[in-house]
């Protein structure tokens, strides 16, 4: 089923909007720097051809929504989040391919402000009652910004934190 279409997402400090193939040069650099690739499981260099080609199978998925996220302040796209794996008959969702790809943008809030938007669509507009993601045990400030959030901690293997968000439970 194609991707239904999504208003951007907007909080006094950001606006998210879906991915668009305009944005894959910015997003492809991004994934590819050290200290983005550090934080993913898949952390190899990703050519452009395995962008696009995921890109193109992105597209075709109603179960995934990709955003950038735009600085309202600024007005320049400084990153990407994602809902993705919704299974929508058990109302379930994961949370994650968070990025702030632009260095003067670290440090601002702007992820936390970017997480919380796309609990909220998760949770309202999607109607999931269940967000999970995983993290590196070593990112601990990506946990306590999880944890500010809503998630809590509900197991751990092979290094990876799994943490989840239920409904009623969102910060």
């Amino acid at each position: 089923m194609p991707k239904r279409n999504v208003p951007p997402l907007q909080t006094p400090r950001v606006s998210l909007r879906l991915l668009s193939e305009g944005d894959l040069p910015l997003t492809l650099a991004w994934r590819n720097k050290d200290r983005v690739r550090s934080c993913f499981v898949t952390s190899r260099v990703i050519s452009e051809d395995e962008h696009r080609a995921w890109f193109a199978s992105y597209l075709q998925r109603d179960n995934d929504f990709d955003f950038v996220i735009l600085d309202r302040e600024s007005g320049r796209v400084v990153g990407q989040v994602a809902i993705y794996e919704i299974d929508w008959e058990r109302r379930t969702a994961t949370f994650g391919r968070l990025m702030i790809g632009e260095d003067d943008a670290l440090g601002k809030g702007l992820a936390s402000e970017a997480t919380r938007a796309a609990i909220a669509f998760s949770l309202g507009t999607l109607a999931m009652v269940e967000v999970r993601l995983e993290v590196f045990a070593a990112n601990h400030r990506a946990i306590a910004l999880y944890e500010k959030c809503g998630f809590r901690v509900c197991g751990e293997r092979d290094g990876l934190v799994r943490m989840k968000l239920d409904r009623g439970a969102a910060a």
